[in-house]
């Protein structure tokens, strides 16, 4: 398989964590399981017209969505095709899809939709666009433009939201009273950019900060971590599990996927001049 992963270019560095790209690879029937996480994601099928997921009111429900979409903030585990094969993703940072469209993280919540159900025509050429790339660079250009292009409004989130996420508090009473704003507020205005409620995402950001200490491990005192990362008991870590993950830390670790966490080494493109290279855009 042949997998690259690069960032993005400088005006999005603060929305956007990673754009990745996969192609080959042995192919394999079934599904993966995709672990909740806290930001969202666009992917885009370059030899094909439509996507698939797993999951909604059932585990087992299959959706199909065009073979550009937009996936919501999920706090639920779902099913993925086990092969695909080219692949593009866009990886957000928690709350960092806002300011890139036009529909709110809030309301997306544990859901996919087609990009073009936003984006019109638009979507679909791109699509095709990016399928007849002539080689990476170009690929990654061509994304970064058209979301620069397309963004509806200024690259940040609110100045209270963007505070709790750079610097998250052990609980949300002292992220509201941080952000200077009531709890009903703070939680109203939250939600709706990043898709999550504050307690939801500090929930699902320690068990990510679990699963990337846990992954390297060849064994795991899972006592020992369930402490280290600030859970109550082994009890509270294994729900954790069973509600992010579908299964049980055991099956999780004899299961992880490389790709989930970040092990192939970020590489840098050279990203051409106009919108993503204008320093008046950062």
């Amino acid at each position: 398989m042949i997998h690259h992963r690069v960032p993005p270019p400088r005006p999005l560095r603060g929305l956007i964590d990673s754009f990745s790209y996969w192609e080959g690879g042995t192919p394999v029937a079934g599904r993966m399981t995709a672990v909740a996480r806290p930001g969202m994601s666009l992917q885009v099928n370059l030899a094909g017209p439509t996507l698939r997921w797993y999951g909604g009111a059932g585990r087992d429900q299959r959706n199909v969505t065009r073979g550009i979409s937009l996936a919501g903030v999920h706090s639920r585990p779902i099913g993925i095709d086990a092969y695909q094969a080219r692949m593009l993703r866009v990886r957000f940072k928690p709350g960092g899809a806002f300011a890139l469209f036009d529909a709110p993280p809030g309301a997306m919540r544990d859901t996919h939709v087609s990009l073009d159900d936003l984006w019109g025509a638009d979507a679909l050429l791109l699509q095709e666009q990016l399928a007849e790339a002539p080689d990476l660079p170009a690929l990654f250009r061509i994304l970064a433009d058209a979301l620069l292009a397309r963004a509806p409004r200024p690259l940040a989130n609110h100045p209270a939201v963007r505070q709790a996420l750079a610097r998250p508090g052990p609980s949300v009473a002292g992220m509201a009273a941080a952000a200077d704003m009531s709890m009903r507020r703070f939680i109203e205005l939250f939600t709706r950019e990043v898709g999550l409620t504050p307690k939801l995402y500090l929930r699902l950001t320690r068990f990510e900060r679990l699963l990337a200490d846990i992954f390297p491990c060849g064994a795991v005192d899972w006592c020992e971590v369930a402490l280290r990362h600030g859970y109550f008991d082994q009890s509270h870590m294994i729900r954790d599990f069973k509600a992010f993950a579908g299964m049980t830390p055991g099956a999780y670790f004899a299961n992880r996927n490389p790709l989930d966490h970040q092990t192939v080494p970020v590489k840098s493109v050279q990203y051409a001049a106009g919108r993503t290279g204008n320093p008046a855009a950062a």
